[in-house]
């Protein structure tokens, strides 16, 4: 009989998901012969002390297995460093273990999967670890297990011997794979793009520590080994908690019977290597061509060239002839019709409850420094700024900052002025993390998002920061304090009645509006249906090219009105302008 490896949990602030997390696996065979430890980390804020502490309520809670300790973070550690101080701290004292985080459905055939690897190759000086979750894939009658190079983050075990290997400095494993020449194979042949994550790593852009781990086993040559059918669910990747399904291509089943370890050659199957190399491009991240040019690195890169040595009228020509294809590939807007409810009708719906998951799940990943910002669900591991938007928010500062010198001298000072943005529309605060690191240098800013109630509770218990918060409508908003501004980027588009919330919005009387990257037609309205592609979402529904010249009126009865501008990412159309207060 082979020794049973500690089992470490990874835990911060969603109690409702590690309480699921425990009871699955306490329903695993060997759960009462295992020695687990819950690794509670520590708030990031005062607005989080409560969800961080429910959580350890429930870690202390926990039954069914041998023993249960429990290590609290004093202070946020953030998800990188808390495994891998976690793992390094157990691998002291133990030769093996197994890992999991708190929004991970173990099978109950899981632990003894894991353990019959651990101890299997337990010798193998190839092999990296045992991996539990297995990739979507259509491969018929699939090995019971199989080698892939490198290694895996979901549900996963390891040896001392294999995590010496592991290394944290990104920038070294940057060049060593570039020496090695492995950069191909380590991005799939060109179907993931992990060394842009990498990159980002070593730019303190994210701090993801399975990139690292992976990278670290492919310089090394070592490989994982991982179960036919899956034997861990994601959680936190549905709306329900219940499985997968709602991401369509993270989603898995569980294996309906026990998945046995037998000694194999330690190599890796190419018809599994395939079907993950088309698993990963489905994820629309896939290296871009031009990458390999250090000059262009990627497509923003590509277009600053473009602009930079095309004439103005070659590059306008261009993007006209462009049109929709800088916006997200794939999205189209069809038909005129007379009125918006004509529209609704024209639209084929889509699953709200879906586009919920995927929006939540990408936000909670920046949240968690697995990628640096997203749109509409996509991550990215790049920065990429909104420069009229930014300046128009740095000039509505400047402007407060400058009638905040011109007070009287003298004035008995009061509480500390901040800079507070109401970002209607704003989902999870997508417009402030892509901007967040130039934002920074800003004094006491506050970033307040108006959004429908499902965000809003999902926001105030997730995402809410010293900076961040979230309102259920632009009135309680500005109860609280006047704001200095009110954003409104991609959303009038999409509501029934839009002129009528920018003059909600004017009544309020923010020192400032700014409307970004939003649709006005060439002449009057157009109301449209917009098809958004499926690897985004699937959805279609009613979307308003709106009449600039009545919007320019409602500005001008209380704003001075900037130039307009043209929106970066999206066709011709798109503008964005900036009213500040007469």
């Amino acid at each position: 009989m082979y020794k049973i490896a500690p089992i470490a949990i990874f835990a911060f602030n969603r109690p409702a998901h590690l309480r699921r997390t425990l009871a699955a696996l306490a329903a695993n065979e060997l759960a009462s012969e295992s020695d687990v430890t819950i690794y509670c980390d520590g708030p990031r804020n005062l607005e989080e002390q409560r969800l961080t502490a429910a959580t350890r309520t429930v870690a202390r809670e926990a039954t069914g297995f041998r023993t249960c300790r429990l290590v609290e973070r004093e202070r946020n550690l953030g998800l990188a460093e808390s495994i891998i101080r976690g793992v390094s701290e157990s691998l002291v004292k133990n030769d093996s273990i197994i890992v999991l985080e708190d929004d991970l459905i173990t099978s109950p055939f899981f632990l003894r999967y894991m353990n019959e690897g651990l101890d299997v190759y337990a010798d193998d000086s190839r092999v990296a670890s045992i991996h539990g979750w297995c990739f979507p894939h259509s491969v018929p009658n699939p090995p019971e297990t199989f080698f892939l190079r490198g290694a895996d983050c979901w549900g996963w075990g390891t040896w001392k011997r294999a995590w010496r290997h592991f290394e944290p400095n990104a920038a070294l494993l940057l060049r060593q794979l570039r020496e090695h020449e492995l950069e191909d194979v380590f991005n799939c042949n060109g179907a993931y793009d992990y060394t842009s994550m990498l990159k980002a790593v070593q730019d303190n852009k994210i701090s993801s520590w399975a990139v690292r781990w992976r990278a670290s086993a492919f310089l090394h040559d070592l490989y994982t080994l991982y179960p036919g059918h899956s034997l861990i669910q994601n959680i936190g990747m549905d709306g329900s908690g219940t499985h997968c399904g709602a991401t369509e291509k993270l989603g898995v089943s569980l294996a309906p019977a026990p998945v046995h370890v037998m000694r194999q050659a330690v190599q890796e199957n190419t018809a599994m290597r395939q079907a993950e190399m088309d698993f990963l491009a489905s994820l629309g991240q896939r290296v871009m061509p031009w990458s390999r040019l250090p000059f262009l690195s990627n497509r923003a890169q590509c277009k600053k060239l473009c602009k930079d040595f095309l004439p103005p009228v070659v590059w306008r020509a261009a993007k006209k002839l462009r049109g929709k294809q800088d916006s997200a590939p794939g999205i189209v807007w069809q038909g005129d019709y007379p009125d918006w409810q004509s529209a609704v009708t024209a639209s084929t719906g889509y699953d709200q409850d879906a586009i919920f998951t995927r929006v939540r799940d990408a936000a909670r990943a920046v949240r968690d420094g697995e990628a640096l910002w997203e749109r509409n669900s996509v991550l990215f591991h790049h920065a990429e700024y909104n420069w009229p938007l930014l300046a128009s928010l740095m000039a509505v500062i400047a402007g407060k900052e400058g009638r905040k010198e011109g007070r009287k001298e003298g004035r008995k000072e009061g509480r500390k002025e901040g800079f507070r943005v109401l970002d209607f529309g704003g989902a999870f605060g997508s417009t402030y993390w892509q901007h967040k690191s130039m934002l920074e240098s800003v004094g006491s800013l506050s970033w307040n998002v108006v959004e429908q109630p499902h965000i809003v509770t999902c926001g105030q218990a997730e995402f809410t920061t010293d900076i961040l918060h979230f309102w259920p409508d632009m009135e309680t908003c500005v109860a609280e304090e006047r704001v200095d501004c009110i954003l409104f980027s991609s959303v009038l588009q999409y509501v029934e009645n839009p002129y009528d919330l920018l003059e909600q919005a004017i009544a309020l009387r923010p020192r400032a509006i700014i409307l970004d990257r939003t649709p006005f037609a060439d002449a009057g309205e157009r109301i449209t249906v917009q098809h958004v592609p499926s690897e985004i979402y699937k959805a279609s529904y009613p979307c308003r090219w709106l009449d600039k010249k009545r919007v320019l009126e409602l500005l001008t009865t209380e704003f001075m009105v900037s130039p307009w501008w043209q929106s970066q990412v999206d066709p011709s159309g798109f503008s964005g302008v900036l009213a500040l207060v007469r």
